[in-house]
Parts: structure tokens; sequence; C-alpha cells
């Protein structure tokens, strides 16, 4: 059991205050070593029955990794909806195994392995009125604690099977955990019942057993007990009379016989060989007529009522960025090819496991998993050296699927359902290990494999990693490139409507153009909110590209343009004048924002934007337009202003 393995232990219970480490330990007198619970917070003995010895699932594993423990544990409780089953090791039983078998597949739920690698755990929702153990299978729903391993045999979400615990608690037989509970009443007394034993055919063999006499006759003492209970319980089904019968026995002298866990365990063998085989038919039958029934009242379990919210505190909206990108749900973020999404999704990831800004905005801090069938393995490199220093990213874990098959799902046959593949498997499991705030990934063309103006296909694939989202509670943030429709258009989307309908939040990133379609500044972007389920739409953020990243645009993006222009077009002037080649404000071959524009070093600038410049210029008198020549021959041209200081780069 490694401590990535624990992370594959359901949430919902690794959330609750319910846990203890445990120490295998070789009990006075047994056979097989015993699975003692210690509290993770004390390091003393801990009662199933007393939360102040139970600790949280951090504190249990905490002590497991300190070694104060051979393993973790979880209590099951009346207050939780948490049951478990325990299949424990057959020993070559192929009947045992069988009936297992049943059980296993009946119970479709979470399933790991017992620390021995030879038992299985079923955890299940449902309420027991007692635990139970007979024939290798024990079921228990409070007072009883599991061994938890995280080494997942099924990888299922924890199902809700009250009606088949019921089943199956009944045809375990009436063995409950408590010897105090009686399955049926006590028809003789115990010295009738000692009477009818002695006198019986082999009533001399049970007489050296109740006279404590086995020596010649039984290995052990633990095999002479058994017999004796054997005995005892031909006699009577009470639980509680048989355990009060042995004791009163000779054999049931010694300290280990008056253990309530010994005695339990004895007795329940002895059942087992009185009470009627387990008939799996007949149980699969009342599960079948139990489980018709309560469909038909109840046809879906996730139904409840709204009376239930009275008096519960309204939980918060949780964000991974607020306002923009929803947590435990999925986000689409579209761009034009080569806007530099790819590069914004990762800045966000990097964002995500530093604790930093992301283009100005807050972002909830934890884990990431960066999925991209885009760029290789070196571009990342390349990448992540230009958003950050390399170190401190351990929590952030990179797969490239570049030029392999990137598949998560892809239609089926004829009915074209999507199923998820062994790729989308081993993600999920990963996420399990990793428990991320966010998931990306890189590109819809190339993960989803259905049809992209599907429909219910669409509908389906975004299901699935909502899936995803709410069963690790991270965010999902899908990437994707929009149609020649969705740009032309500046909607940004592609394919069926289902997909921007089935996100909860999406955005779109663009360059900026001006109205002839020309872009004044080349590194500008701007991400538009174009859906948002839980907040305003239309939300814009402005960013520039430099350094190998995007930064925020504290101004408005119009401003920011104009000041570069502005700032292009003073040097450019001040370079022109100092060669003696004059440019003017008027139209013709020496134009300035035509000059400009041509010229090597315009930083992208266009004619448009160097004309805005330029009157702006003029009107604050930051350049003046001056005359010269002879009087028959004048002509004009274009100065920086003597009192006007040259500003910085914008």
């Amino acid at each position: 059991m490694t401590a990535n393995q624990l992370m594959n232990i359901p949430e919902e219970l690794r959330s609750l205050p319910q846990w203890v480490v445990w120490r295998s330990e070789q009990r006075d007198g047994d056979a097989k070593p015993t699975k003692v619970p210690y509290s993770p917070t004390t390091g003393r003995l801990a009662s199933v029955t007393d939360p102040a010895t139970w600790g949280s699932f951090d504190q249990a594993r905490a002590a497991h990794d300190a070694g104060q423990g051979s393993g973790v544990g979880f209590v099951f409780t009346e207050q939780d909806p948490f049951a478990g089953i325990d299949l424990d090791d057959t020993e070559g039983d192929e009947a045992a195994w069988a009936i297992q078998q049943k059980v296993f597949d009946a119970f479709q739920s979470y399933a790991e392995r017992s620390p021995s690698g030879k038992g299985l755990h079923i955890i299940v929702k449902g309420e027991l009125p007692s635990g139970r153990r007979r024939s290798k299978i024990e079921a228990y729903s409070s007072r009883r604690f599991f061994t938890m391993t995280g080494d997942v045999y099924r990888r299922d979400p924890v199902q809700d099977h009250h009606e088949l615990l019921q089943e199956l608690w009944t045809e375990l037989g009436g063995t409950p955990d408590t010897v105090t509970h009686t399955e049926t009443p006590e028809r003789d007394t115990d010295d009738a019942i000692i009477e009818r034993a002695k006198t019986a055919a082999n009533g001399a063999k049970f007489v050296k057993l109740w006279e404590g006499d086995w020596q010649k006759d039984y290995p052990s003492q633990s095999d002479a007990d058994q017999a004796l209970a054997n005995f005892l319980a031909f006699y009577t089904q009470n639980r509680a009379q048989i355990a009060r019968m042995f004791r009163a026995s000779g054999l049931g002298q010694r300290p280990k016989a008056q253990r309530d866990d010994y005695v339990r365990r004895t007795v329940d063998r002895a059942l087992d060989r009185v009470l009627p085989p387990i008939d799996f038919t007949a149980f699969k039958q009342g599960v079948e007529a139990k489980v018709a029934l309560w469909k038909a009242q109840r046809t879906d379990a996730g139904w409840f009522a709204a009376s239930g919210f009275v008096g519960k505190p309204v939980p918060p909206r949780e964000w991974h960025v607020p306002g923009m990108i929803p947590a435990h749900n999925v986000t689409d973020l579209t761009g034009d090819g080569g806007t530099g999404k790819s590069l914004v999704a990762l800045q966000l990831a990097v964002a995500t496991v530093t604790g930093t800004e992301w283009l100005g905005q807050d972002v909830r801090a934890g884990r990431a998993i960066y999925l991209t069938a885009e760029d290789d393995a070196d571009e990342l490199h390349r990448r992540l050296a230009g958003i950050c220093p390399l170190t401190g990213l351990d929590g952030l874990t990179l797969r490239s699927l570049a030029g392999y098959d990137a598949l998560l799902a892809a239609p089926q046959g004829r009915s074209g359902i999507l199923t998820h593949t062994p790729l989308f498997d081993d993600l999920d499991a990963r996420m399990g290990l990793e428990r991320p705030a966010l998931l990306v990934l890189d590109t819809r063309a190339d993960l989803f494999g259905g049809e992209e103006n599907n429909r219910a296909q669409a509908r389906q694939f975004i299901g699935m990693l909502r899936g995803l989202a709410i069963r690790h509670r991270c965010a999902v943030l899908l990437l994707s490139h929009p149609s020649v429709a969705g740009i032309s258009s500046g909607v940004g989307s592609s394919g069926s409507t289902a997909w921007n309908n089935s996100v909860r939040s999406r955005f779109y990133l663009s360059r900026i153009t001006d109205k002839d379609g020309s872009e004044p500044n080349v590194d500008a972007r701007k991400l538009t909110n174009k859906k948002n389920n839980y907040d305003r739409t239309g939300k814009e953020v402005f960013v520039t590209y430099a350094d190998g990243t995007f930064h925020a645009i504290s101004v408005p993006t119009d401003a920011a343009n104009s000041a570069k222009a502005a700032f292009v077009f003073i040097k450019l002037l001040e370079e022109r004048n100092s060669q003696g080649r004059r440019v003017n404000a008027n139209s013709g071959s020496n134009y300035a924002p035509k000059v400009f524009a041509e010229h090597p070093n315009s930083d992208g600038i266009t004619k448009t934007a160097f004309k805005k410049a330029m009157e702006k210029l003029l009107a604050d008198g930051s350049i003046v337009s001056v005359e010269d020549g002879t009087q028959s021959r004048r002509s004009s041209r274009l100065v920086v202003n003597n009192a006007f200081i040259s500003p910085s780069p914008p």
C-alpha cells in the first residue's frame, strides 16, 4: 500500500473524520494475527464506538507514513450512509468462492483488495440491522472498522444497494456481530441441554469436552473449543445461550475463552454448520422482486424532496477562477489557430500549482494535470521555461500524446453511442491518484472520436468530462478550434450547438483587429466570456504577449494600442529627421503613416493606427508641421516639438 494508492479511496469516505490506523498483533492462542485499531492522533487503542479515538483521513495517513501503523481503517457508524462487505480468503474452498463471486457481481460498487491481497472489500451505501458473518462473507454498516488500501479491484462509484443489503443480511442466516442479539429464542434451559447432550449416543465425547479433557483427542485446545461449540449449536441456535454455556464448561475457564471476539468467532463457525446452506438462487430471486418493487416506487434514487434544504446553509458557489471558470465543471476555451490558447491554458495550470495569478485573475490553488495531443514534450519544456522557473512545479503532471492515438471516447457499432476508451480509464485512474484542482485537455478535435455535428455525441462527451469533474472535484478546461463561421461571426464556436449548451462556461481567445481587418498590435489578444451559467457573460480580459507569456493589460486595449503606436511614430520620426528625410501629414509619397507602416521597424502597426497616432500627437502638440523652402515652392514636414519629452515604451 502506497500513499498514492490511498488516494484511490473514494473521497466520500476520505472526507469523514472516521479514520484509524491498525497494527497487526498476535494475540494469545490465535492462529492468525489480529488487526487492532489505534487512534491516529494519540497512538492509543481506538474503539469503534468512540469518535474521540478517531481522526481525519489525512491524520491517519500521516500516522501510517510515520510508521505508527500497518495501514489505515475506516469506521462505519449509524450516522454515515456507508456499509462494507468483506469477502475473505476462501483458502481453496470452491463452493465458498462461487458464492463470493455471485455476491461480488450483485453489488456493483467500489471494491478494493484487502491488505493481504487475498480478500476483497466492497463499499456500498445502505444500512443493516446488525453486522453479520457467515461462510467467508461479512457485512457491516456500524460498530466495525474496515482496513482500507486503495488497491482498487473495481473502480466504480460507491452505489446505493440498501435493498440488496437487506436480502444479503437475511440470507446470511442470523449471525449478527453482537452476542446480545438473539436470532432464535431459548427453548430449553442450560441444564436440560447439557443433560440431553450427555445422554445422547455420542454423550461420552461431549462429557470429556464439557469437563475440559481434550489432550488425547484434539491437536489443540482451540479445536476442542470448536468441537464443544458445535455440540451446543446442535441443541440450540441461540447465540447468547451457546456462549454462556461454553464459558461455563471446563474448556471455557481459560482467559482466551473469556474474550468476546474469540467466543463470537467460535459460535459463528458452529452455527455455520447447523444452519441451512446459503441458497443464492433464492437470494437472487428475492433481490429481483424487491428491486422491482423499489423501482416501481422510486424509479430514480437521485430524487429528493426540496424540503430537505430547510435549515441547511446554502453552499457557496465554488470557482477555479472567480467569475470565469467554475470548479467541478467543464469550461470550453476556443481560439483561432495561432492565437496562443494552449499557452494560455498552460499558464493557468502553472498558476494553479504555484498559487499565483493568471492573466491578472485569482486562481484556486492545487495540483493540475495537462494532457495535450498538440505539443510534444520538447515544446512543453520550452513553453514552461518561458513561463516560470522550472522549480516549484511538483504539482503539475504532463502527458503528451502528440503523434499517438489520443481518443478519450469513440462511438461503438450502429448505435453511435460513445464509449470511453482505455485512455479515458487511464486518465480517470491518474486523477484518482493526483486529486487535481484542474484538468486541461488539448484539444477536442484530437480527444473526441465522434462527429462534431452530432448533438447526442457532443452532449455525451461533455457529460463524460463532467463526470470526471464531479468525481474528482476539479475544474476541466477543454480546448477547441472554432469553425470558419465561428471566426467570422466572432462567436468562436464550432459544430453542434450542443457543445456550447453542454458546457457551463465558454471563452474565446481572439486577435484584436480594426474595422479594416488590420491588427494594430500583433501581440495583443482578447479573452471574451461567451457563456457563463453562473455569472455575467461578456467579461473581457485583454493580454499582450511578451517574453514567452501572455500578460494582462491594465488599461483598455485601445489606449494601450494608441500608446504603442504613438511611441513607435515618435521613434521613427526622429530617426527619419536625423537622416534628413522628411515626412509630412498630407497625402503623397512622403505621407508619414504610409511611410512608417512600410518601415521594417513598424512593429506591426498599420497605416490606420499610425494615422490615429499622428492626429493625436498633432492635437496635443507633441509633434508639429513646419514649412520651409522658397516662397514660390513651399513644402511641409513633421518634426518633434522641442518641448516634448519622448515617452517610455508602453
